[in-house]
């Protein structure tokens, strides 16, 4: 009987240790926002960036390469919510055409299933003539990617 107790006193006191779900712990990660522009140069953009699945939190946002190596324009107050708009503008001459890293989104995360997702919103050449361009996210660096 005193055994039986015991077991049973000693179930309830590491019960709650073994059944406990850990929430997992917060990492930091770095997204690069990418557009390629196909064989039209690329002199603005503007972008929608919202997280998909799990829990995250923008704390950062910085530029891309040249031309947009600036941080682009957003609201700060925005980002916090977990969506943001992004926008950016090159007054430079002769930009080149494809594949740009526009942005540097740093993010922390909780979870396991986060996704970004993007849309694009805008993007123009140098003499504000539309351009067609895919947007996409990179956990790694904007590599190129076929045209829509």
């Amino acid at each position: 009987m005193i055994r039986q107790l015991m077991l049973v006193l000693g179930l309830m006191a590491v019960g709650p240790v073994l059944f406990a779900q850990e929430d997992p712990e917060p990492r930091f990660a770095t997204i690069a926002v990418c557009i390629d522009s196909g064989s039209e140069s690329l002199a603005a953009w503007q972008i929608e960036l919202s997280h998909v699945g799990g829990e995250a939190e923008i704390v950062g946002i910085e530029g891309g390469v040249e031309p947009f190596e600036g941080p682009p324009y957003y609201d700060e107050a925005a980002f916090r919510s977990g969506r943001v708009v992004l926008a950016a503008f090159s007054t430079e001459r002769n930009l080149r055409p494809g594949v740009h890293r526009v942005a540097t989104v740093h993010a922390m995360e909780t979870g396991n299933t986060i996704e970004y997702s993007l849309i694009l919103k805008a993007a123009g050449n140098e003499t504000g003539s539309r351009v067609v361009a895919r947007v996409w996210s990179s956990r790694d660096d904007c590599k190129p990617r076929g045209m829509p």
